[in-house]
């Protein structure tokens, strides 16, 4: 009998030491997430269009969620190239504490030749898309798109235009412009959208193309005319209300630039959850829709993971397509 109840109690004490070790691993293996500062990483310079969404996000979900840790905005790219943001980004595999805001070009440059997999990241949400505007000084001789396509095909390839880098969003709509019109103007890529904006401030380039909000401060002011929306509908802002569009030029084209955020591939699925969360609650930011979303003449247009990365697979075989019939790509 004794022998019986000294074995019992052996059996328990080991299952007690296996439950204790077993849940010591659990604990171990379900670190706390964030566990060190969450890094947005922003393309391109400081108060281009990366940066500019960066820097609203920041604010709204440190406004609506405690997080133990802070949100650090880190600009990459500013004159070497915004590619390094991405293969900065890819290094990090299996670390969900950085997120690159990105768009259209983070498809298009390894089509290009960039030096980075698509496939080595994971698709968080989209937010918006967003106008692409051909804009110019009020002193241009330039003052409608007439003028520009009646000069480009007088003289083809001798208006200078600034945008982002080759296969960037700014790059794609201006081939769409070039496309529709059947003209060729020169196209100068910059680093990012305030070097552009200054560029065509100074008159070193006689147009630039972007996005809106890298312009606004300077249309709001009256120091740059934009003068089309490659949307497909005019914009809901009231400074861009009577800004055309390309099909309301007679031609059937439009271009929109999305704006999304995808972290390094190899991260949990639960960590994946928490952050599309974060900018689920960017999207409900009554601030983060006026003061971003309205006032730039953007879309709301949120995706979770999934959709999202659904959505770019599509988006991929469009640009592909679209860079070799323009003779971008071979």
């Amino acid at each position: 009998m004794r022998s019986i109840k000294t074995f019992v109690r052996i059996c328990f004490c080991l299952v007690l030491v296996l439950t204790v070790g077993s849940t010591e691993l659990l604990a171990a293996g379900q670190a706390k997430f964030p566990a060190k500062p969450i890094i947005f990483v922003a393309p391109g310079t400081v108060g281009g269009g990366s940066d500019t969404q960066a820097r609203f996000c920041q604010v709204a979900i440190e406004k609506k969620i405690k997080i133990s840790e802070p949100i650090v905005i880190l600009n990459k790219g500013g004159r070497g190239g915004t590619q390094e943001a991405y293969t900065f980004t890819e290094s990090k595999k299996g670390d969900a504490h950085y997120l690159l805001t990105t768009a259209n070009q983070f498809l298009t440059y390894p089509m290009l030749g960039g030096g980075y997999n698509v496939k080595n990241f994971t698709p968080i949400s989209n937010l918006v898309f967003d106008p692409g505007a051909l804009v110019a000084r009020p002193e241009s001789p330039y003052k409608e798109l007439e003028d520009v396509i009646k000069a480009a095909k007088e003289k083809p390839d001798s208006i200078t235009v600034g945008g982002g880098q080759l296969g960037t969003q700014d790059h794609m709509a201006l081939l769409t412009i070039e496309k529709a019109a059947g003209i060729k103007l020169r196209f100068v890529p910059f680093a990012g959208g305030a070097e552009i904006h200054r560029n065509v401030l100074g008159g070193q380039i006689d147009l630039a193309i972007g996005n809106p909000s890298d312009f606004m401060a300077s249309i709001e002011g009256g120091k740059l005319k934009a003068l089309v929306l490659t949307t497909p509908k005019r914009s809901d802002a009231p400074v861009l209300a009577n800004v055309p569009t390309l099909k309301d030029k007679g031609f059937n084209a439009s271009f929109v630039t999305w704006r999304g955020w995808v972290a390094p591939a190899g991260i949990k699925a639960e960590q994946i959850k928490f952050l599309e969360n974060l900018f689920k609650v960017v999207m409900e930011d009554p601030d983060f829709n006026d003061n971003y979303i309205k006032k730039n003449g953007m879309v709301p247009a949120y995706m979770p993971s999934a959709e999202f990365g659904r959505f770019m697979k599509e988006q991929a075989v469009i640009y592909e397509a679209f860079l070799r019939s323009s003779g971008v790509m071979k």
